[in-house]
């Protein structure tokens, strides 16, 4: 298994957990972090959307599938499908989407989220 497979799950894992130790390990400073509503957010906004006073989403469960990495150097594409159990501000949601992520290496070794877009899944 790639060690970005394992990152995102850990990266899953902190965001049931509502943890802003995890989160903060994962996410680059530069992150963009796209939903399939169009909506775009900065590191900070993904944060406070997870753990802040402000907290919109109450993730229950996460599950990943269906990886496609590519690398080139320092640099990871990540593919996979996500679903989740989630509630968005009070309101349950079954999350069954695609996404694609872009994961940078970091000085220290560990790998970085820089870019994250979900899409719904085609038909």
């Amino acid at each position: 298994m790639h060690p970005v497979v394992t990152t995102i799950e850990a990266l899953c894992k902190a965001m049931v957990e509502a943890d802003p130790t995890g989160l903060e390990r994962y996410a680059s400073d530069s992150l963009s972090y796209g939903h399939t509503s169009g909506i775009v957010e900065s590191k900070d906004e993904f944060l406070r959307a997870i753990v802040g006073e402000e907290k919109r989403d109450d993730f229950k469960w996460i599950t990943v599938s269906d990886h496609s990495i590519i690398e080139d150097s320092d640099v990871v594409i990540a593919r996979h499908r996500f679903q989740a159990e989630v509630f968005v501000n009070g309101s349950p949601m079954h999350p069954d989407i695609r996404v694609v992520q872009v994961w940078k290496k970091a000085a220290d070794g560990t790998w970085k989220l820089i870019v994250r877009q979900a899409f719904k899944t085609p038909s």
